[in-house]
């Protein structure tokens, strides 16, 4: 872009406003019978990809919620959506997606949380997330969008069930905002949670491609809330043809003016569907550890360091007794803590041991999450080392 398309490109980036995020991806259930594969990974994947499309603009403050990391139970969701409250405005787009089980109980959507039981035990109705979004900083937001992958399987328990809240739709929300809820699938339909060897689902492999500037989904290069159910309602009759086994019809409900989400520039819309590389923990966790040798690498250079090999330090791969000696020497400079380091090391490499013996699934999804952020410090902390050395020079 030129200056003057880039200060159009502000302006538009302006108006249109910002979004807050909150993303739910739930895996684990308390019967664990019911326990899914990829939802978290749905979720993260919504999520980074608001937070890394420069045209969206994203609010630091949004959220991501997932049973691999957080507290999922219903009470837990709820108060974390509720801390929310203060970082919403008038400029304000709104973006709730979920992924994970969900029912249709008396015409009714209820969400899951990991301590939700059938018939209705724990369940949060799509009233219940409603009434909390549209009454947050007293009404005042811009749009608000919900998205559910989930499946809509009809339950009638209506006695079990206290009196549900009024229809947001009819209620609570001025003409002039617009407000949406797209579901995955009608009621009555399951929803696919894995799709052309993707680890994500149907509607979220969709709503990615979208996100990613897929032309489709764009009128006049803006992504808009219109735009968005059409390319989905479209491309999952697309999908469904030409999948015998899946079945899914996206539901959509809809009141006021449409919602913008970002303005596209043209360098940055597909005219096709883009491969989507969704990483698993393994995948991130041994992209951290070959970060870690090189940075180990380029300190125990900047430092002169004299260790037991030091053919060690121009391996490709990362190496536990170099990294050890390495992290033990500057433990001995006072640069890192020892005991720290130790316990670090041992746990990384017991998970780099584990990802080679293809037995890392012994380790639980939030060990994992814990090994990845400490390990991702160290090897921070090193690099700090090494541009420090080069900014002296």
């Amino acid at each position: 872009m030129n200056k003057a398309e880039q200060i159009m490109y502000e302006k538009r980036k302006k108006a249109i406003g910002k979004i807050f995020a909150i993303a739910i991806g739930i895996n684990e259930y308390k019967i664990k019978a019911d326990n899914l594969k990829n939802c978290c990974t749905d979720a993260k994947a919504v999520f980074e990809t608001l937070k890394s499309q420069e045209y969206f603009s994203l609010d630091d403050n949004s959220i991501l919620i997932t049973s691999d990391a957080n507290q999922t139970k219903k009470q837990d969701i709820l108060n974390t959506i509720y801390t929310c409250d203060g970082y919403i405005d008038e400029n304000t787009n709104i973006i709730f997606y979920y992924s994970g089980h969900g029912c249709n109980i008396n015409d009714t959507f209820h969400f899951w949380a990991s301590d939700s039981e059938l018939p209705s035990a724990n369940v949060i109705s799509i009233d219940e997330i409603t009434d909390i979004l549209s009454n947050m900083s007293e009404g005042k937001y811009k749009s608000i969008t919900i998205l559910i992958d989930a499946c809509q399987q009809k339950i009638d328990h209506s006695k079990r069930l206290g009196k549900q809240s009024r229809n947001f739709l009819n209620e609570y929300i001025d003409d002039a905002k617009g407000i949406g809820i797209i579901y995955s699938c009608s009621k009555g339909e399951c929803s696919l949670d894995t799709f052309n060897k993707n680890n994500i689902s149907v509607f979220t492999y969709l709503i990615l491609q979208a996100l990613n500037g897929h032309i489709d989904a764009t009128d006049a290069n803006c992504l808009t809330f219109n735009k968005l159910n059409e390319f989905l309602q479209l491309e999952s009759r697309k999908i469904s043809r030409e999948n015998i086994h899946i079945n899914q019809h996206p539901q959509v409900s809809f009141k006021g003016n449409d919602i913008v989400y970002a303005f596209i520039p043209d360098e940055c819309l597909q005219d096709h569907n883009i491969a989507l590389s969704v990483c698993t923990y393994d995948e991130l966790f041994m992209e951290i550890m070959h970060h870690l040798q090189g940075a180990a690498s380029l300190v125990c250079y900047d430092k002169g360091l004299v260790l037991d090999n030091d053919d060690d330090i121009f391996l490709q791969v990362p190496s536990e007794r170099f990294i050890r000696q390495v992290c033990d020497e500057l433990s001995q400079m006072g640069l890192l803590d020892k005991d720290r380091c130790s316990e670090v090391l041992s746990k990384a490499f017991t998970y780099f041991n584990l990802i080679h013996l293809d037995s890392s699934e012994s380790i639980q999804p939030s060990v994992k999450i814990q090994i990845i952020d400490d390990t991702k410090l160290l090897c921070d902390d090193l690099y700090i080392m090494h541009d420090r050395y080069i900014d002296r020079l």
